[in-house]
């Protein structure tokens, strides 16, 4: 069976190219699959720095010739040089000879009413775009999967049964695939690490590696990459983007898995809700194949594009990005539904396989620069993840101590997580991003969510708890840095989206917003705080050996002074890395010295902070942060033999945060330290 946008069904569209040396290029989209009644076109520069001088223009009108057609174009406006008025409107016509490529004459009038002489032009390719792909699997893969569109029952009931590759649904976009000649296609398994499972910096790293194509340069060049698992159970991801690198090119790398169970395999959770599930996981597959492919490309989800963002169709353009659309770039379980849901049937019911008129209109006619793999970046690494049905069971919060924080202040969240049931609910002890029981996602400014990845990952252990009928467990989200750096960068609004990850693989969701306000003067000052080195520091809570990261910290709260919300979180990392213990190796091999902890310092730090900005704390911290730092400024403090204090930081900690609501169970613990130490929370404050 013939596989969907095939050559001949363009019989005079594509691109077309001038025999002269006046270099004007032209993408004629009147027929063949999708036709959009568009045509544009290049020309080069009229000065040397300048870029390419690009039009789009509509078909207003069109006339059948013997052997061909002849088109009326307008709704551009093209520059001159010489302040000549721009061209406004185009006769385009083309003809086709039995045997030989087809030609067009191409005649451009200015807005003052110039008629410029003819040019001729001669059909390069029936495609607009050509990329050039090379297919690497890891061993035990074998090929890519194709699909039919009537293999799965879900379907529209007009929609021919047709066999659909990865190079007929682009080249029903116009864009021809062509595969690269790799006689070596293997990548050893060993790669992806002892767990087997692939993670971003090791599929970057096999990139670079097995893909002789590689640079550090856009190209229409792509390497996909079929392996079996992903360790953050991706079905599959366009992967390289946001790579710290000289030139910083991404959009290079796609992978997709074969083995990802929760989309595609029939015992999945995705096949099993979406019967017959052998066919729904082939489907999903396939899916996640185009899907993918089509982020390299530049093309982002309909649910989170914005104007502008890579690229801003003409003023004529009637098209819209709906959230809805029935597109490859879409999520089947996610439209018409709520995000968590596994059901795909009003999707696919609807689906004809192809992309959206807007995102044909980007892949044909945008400006090279925008769809070219590795050139124009906008979109950040996308994978199409797990989404767990919701526990009906239990309910989850995410909340901070304000909705406003300054640019550089570290984000500290709080996460709840409440039985909301009549019965008791098991749940898994921890409630961490690092052992994968929670997964969060932050959508910037300019709607672009992104996944955060903390620094570490530990293996989950599979301890739980069982939380009684109205019962809740609390725990500190810190989201200030992860491993894919700073995620608050930009002064804005930002969401945070917050999944907790069940025993039984059901899950509950929550979300909640936050403002980055601009750093104002204080601008060059704070942005030396976004340093990896700087990163880890904050992430572990201080340091006693990367003495120049501790000076940074201690020069960036001079500079904004010991008030600032910033200074508050610098003044409890140095304290945290004075007031304990720790160990560096020396500079003997094999040798590891202790460091011992200078209390008496720590205390002096942090002393401020724990008697007169105790409000601004607790609101900058949280409950849960500032407990813990209490609890780290009392240890300390009675090394460096003081009682008064830390009993008095106590008492004063507990009003406030009884006045503030906090849970009694962080109330329960600070008062039982203050017993200890002599004192009594029922006495005035």
């Amino acid at each position: 069976m013939k596989t969907a946008g095939s050559t001949d069904e363009r019989r005079l569209g594509g691109r077309y190219e001038t025999t002269g040396d006046d270099g004007l290029v032209l993408h004629v989209d009147v027929d063949g699959p999708y036709p959009l009644g568009v045509v544009s076109g290049t020309l080069p520069p009229l000065a040397k720095d300048e870029g390419q001088r690009s039009f789009i223009g509509r078909v207003e009108g069109s006339r059948e010739l013997a052997d061909g057609l002849e088109l009326a174009v307008v709704g551009f406006s093209l520059p001159r040089a010489d302040s000549a008025a721009p061209l406004e409107a185009l006769s385009l016509t083309l003809r086709a000879s039995a045997g030989e490529a087809p030609r067009a004459t191409a005649c451009f009038r200015s807005a003052d009413g110039e008629q410029l002489e003819p040019l001729e032009l001669l059909r390069a390719s029936p495609y607009f775009r050509e990329v050039v792909i090379d297919v690497d699997y890891e061993r035990g893969e074998g090929s890519l999967p194709t699909i039919n569109t009537h293999e799965h029952p879900e379907h529209p009931e007009d929609l021919p049964a047709r066999d659909l590759s990865l190079e007929g649904v682009y080249a029903d976009a116009g864009i021809r695939i062509e595969w690269a000649d790799d006689p070596d296609d293997t990548v050893p398994s060993s790669e992806a690490g002892e767990d087997g499972r692939w993670s971003l910096s090791e599929l970057h790293d096999s990139m670079e590696l097995h893909w002789e194509a590689f640079a550090n340069v856009p190209q229409w060049k792509a390497w996909l990459f079929v392996g079996r698992e992903a360790e953050s159970d991706l079905g599959g991801i366009m992967f390289d983007a946001n790579i710290d690198e000289p030139g910083g090119v991404d959009r290079q790398g796609v992978a997709l898995f074969s083995q990802c169970e929760y989309f595609h395999l029939p015992s999945g959770a995705l096949p099993s809700y979406n019967p017959p599930a052998d066919a729904a996981a082939r489907r999903e597959l396939f899916f996640n194949l185009v899907h993918e492919l089509g982020h390299s490309f530049n093309l982002a989800h309909p649910f989170e594009a914005r104007s502008g963002t890579p690229w801003t169709p003409p003023a004529w353009w009637e098209g819209t990005r709906e959230p809805d659309a029935l597109t490859w770039m879409n999520y089947p379980n996610r439209v018409h539904t709520d995000w968590t849901s596994l059901r795909t049937e009003w999707f696919y019911r609807r689906f004809r396989f192809r992309f959206d008129p807007w995102e044909l209109l980007f892949l044909r006619h945008a400006p090279a620069s925008a769809v070219e793999p590795g050139n124009s970046a906008w979109a950040s690494n996308h994978g199409r993840v797990i989404e767990r049905p919701l526990d009906p069971r239990l309910a989850l919060e995410a909340f901070g101590g304000k909705q406003r924080y300054e640019l550089g202040e570290p984000i500290l969240l709080e996460l709840c997580l409440r039985n909301v049931s009549d019965q008791p609910v098991r749940v898994g002890a921890s409630l961490e991003p690092s052992e994968g029981t929670i997964a969060v996602t932050i959508v910037g400014p300019d709607g672009t969510p992104a996944p955060f990845v903390p620094i570490d990952r530990t293996r989950c252990i599979d301890e739980s708890i069982e939380l009684a009928p109205g019962a809740s467990r609390y725990a500190p989200l810190d989201l200030t840095v992860g491993r894919l750096g700073f995620p608050f960068k930009q002064p804005g609004r930002y969401r945070v989206e917050v999944g907790y990850l069940g025993l039984q693989g059901l899950g509950a969701v929550a979300t909640t917003e936050l403002e980055v306000a601009p750093a104002g003067e204080h601008e060059a000052v704070v942005r030396e705080l976004f340093d990896a080195r700087v990163g880890r520091v904050l992430y572990v809570d201080g340091t006693r050996v990367l003495g120049d990261v501790d000076d940074k910290l201690a020069w960036v709260e001079q500079r904004l002074g010991e008030r600032h919300p910033i200074s508050l979180h610098i003044q409890a990392v140095r304290f945290r890395g004075w007031a304990r213990d720790g160990r560096i190796v020396s500079n003997e091999v094999g040798r590891i010295q202790r460091v011992a902890g200078h209390p008496d310092r720590a205390v002096h730090m942090i002393g401020r902070l724990m008697s007169e900005q105790l409000p601004t704390a607790l609101e900058t911290f949280g409950a849960l942060y500032l407990e813990d730092l209490l609890e780290a400024y009392v240890d300390a403090s009675l090394a460096a033999g003081d009682r008064t204090a830390p009993r008095d930081a106590l008492r004063h900690a507990i009003a406030l945060m009884r006045s503030k609501g906090t849970p009694g169970w962080v109330l329960s613990r600070l008062e039982r330290r203050e017993r200890l130490l002599g004192g009594s929370s029922d006495e005035g404050d």
